[in-house]
């Protein structure tokens, strides 16, 4: 039923690309062998390094795209330096995007929008129309990413095109619009009860299929434990409590947010706090992670390390801590199915998005209370690292599975 079928994956970078290389492989592994990937952002290199064809916004661009361009130069003119995507993509996804934005809203509005919400209000319908328009996939898979994904999402359907979401975590906000009947022809969830939510909000059973996320199989590969304990043993001699502090960005609004106002420089106050911990005592030492999208100068403290993106898998960060702490991050649940125990500092306008507390994933605090929490997790019995069997995994091949069914429903519905 594979046979010349082709697979279109579209994902941004972090923890959305790290679900869908790996059921990307599985699906080559399955038989499928035309397997595509559109990697937005921050998502080219890994996509690269796992050897599936790669596609770009830039790759689209077309001689009647030369305002969309030129705003792209200008907008790209106001990030920060130093980020790892490429400069002509992100001119071709800004550019386009935000074209995109001035055609439905015009100019003015389109810049008022940028300015309050920034790339989180892109929606490039008609982009990703072009994108399947010229790679003609059989099935689209996306991820739960609000922006250039969904809109993926929306173009297949608007073409006719079976797809499928991959869903990371509990659907929280997303569920607003993965919830919507005909929003994908399959949803790919974390658990049961994330299942039962969406069929409560309206989607049909049969849509909603229990897979797991792919991002976690490979957490426990010896040889990413085995890079996480030399990453460790390269810690400062003494070394005992190790604590890896997973950054991310902090915006002022979010349309997932409607009416809170966010801090910029929340981040830069937990990390205060974090190295306040890793300084207060002997033998403690605090990896700091940014996130990909973000960029953090070196402390320069003996007692912490800064680990990018560009120098290790963050599973091997995770193998080399006893404790991880986020603000909203996915890497809490990396950490959690590796039974590490989670910090959650309280303060984010995303807060309602991960309540991992109430999961039972995380102990959560406010940014004053960082030390003595952390202090408190460090010196009660049974919450420091305690590693069990691998609990198995199969979340791709779970995904891959769903994506030949729907070759195999459109191979039927084209007889």
């Amino acid at each position: 039923m594979a046979q010349g079928k082709r697979v279109l994956f579209v994902s941004y970078g972090g923890g959305h690309v790290s679900m869908v290389v790996p059921a990307a492989l599985a699906c080559r592994r399955l038989g499928i062998e035309d397997v595509h990937v559109l990697a937005l952002t921050s998502a080219a290199p890994a996509v690269r390094a796992a050897g599936l064809r790669t596609w770009q916004f830039r790759d689209f661009v077309t001689t009647d795209d030369a305002q969309a361009l030129a705003w792209g130069d200008e907008l790209a003119n106001t990030l920060e330096p130093g980020g790892t995507v490429e400069p002509a993509e992100t001119r071709a996804y800004l550019g386009l995007s935000f074209a995109e934005m001035v055609q439905d809203l015009g100019e003015a509005a389109a810049r008022e929008r940028y300015r309050l919400f920034g790339r989180h209000q892109f929606l490039p319908v008609r982009a990703l129309e072009r994108v399947l328009h010229r790679l003609a996939p059989d099935v689209v898979v996306i991820t739960n990413s609000p922006r250039a994904e969904r809109a993926a999402g929306i173009a297949a359907g608007r073409l006719g095109i079976p797809a499928l979401c991959i869903n990371s975590m509990f659907a929280i906000d997303e569920i607003a619009w993965l919830g919507e009947p005909g929003f994908c022809d399959r949803l790919c969830v974390l658990n049961e009860d994330v299942r039962q939510r969406f069929i409560a909000a309206g989607r049909a059973p049969h849509d909603v299929v229990v897979t797991g996320n792919p991002s976690f199989d490979t957490l426990f590969a010896p040889e990413l434990r085995e890079a996480g304990l030399a990453l460790r043993a390269r810690l400062p001699e003494g070394t005992r409590h190790v604590v890896l502090w997973a950054s991310q960005p902090e915006y002022v609004s979010h349309p997932t947010a409607p009416g809170l106002v966010g801090d910029p420089a929340l981040p830069l106050h937990i990390l205060r706090e974090m190295l306040a911990w890793a300084q207060a005592g002997v033998g403690r030492h605090l990896i700091v992670r940014p996130h990909p999208n973000e960029r953090i100068e070196d402390p320069g403290l003996a007692c912490a390390t800064l680990v990018t993106v560009r120098d290790c898998d963050v599973a091997v960060t995770l193998h080399a801590c006893d404790i991880v702490s986020t603000m909203t991050s996915t890497v809490a649940l990396q950490a959690h199915a590796l039974r590490l125990p989670v910090l959650q500092v309280r303060g984010s306008i995303f807060d309602h998005s991960m309540p991992l507390a109430a999961m039972g994933i995380a102990t959560e605090c406010a940014v004053p209370a960082v030390v003595p929490t952390l202090e408190r997790m460090v010196a009660t019995p049974g919450l420091l690292r305690a590693l069990g069997p691998s609990p198995g995994g199969g979340a791709a091949d779970a995904v891959a599975a769903q994506v030949l069914r729907l070759l195999a429903g459109q191979e039927a519905a084209s007889c």
